[in-house]
């Protein structure tokens, strides 16, 4: 895996926040949907989502004090 740029300022840091929460809750949508009988499956695609939610959450509050000043 290549290593990710250093963010070079806070904004670009929550941008980036934002589109990774955004790939965590739509695979995971994706992995509870499809998970089917296989309820680990659906456990983790849950998780998965709530993980994304929370780096949602935190981009927002990032953002709102980014915006403060």
């Amino acid at each position: 895996m290549k290593a990710a740029k250093t963010p070079q300022t806070p904004a670009d840091l929550a941008r980036r926040l934002r589109r990774v929460s955004a790939m965590m809750i739509n695979l995971g949508v994706d992995m509870s949907y499809y998970g089917g009988f296989n309820e680990r499956v659906v456990d983790y695609g849950q998780t998965l989502s709530h993980s994304g939610l929370c780096l949602h959450a935190l981009a927002e509050s990032m953002e709102e004090k980014i915006n403060e000043h």
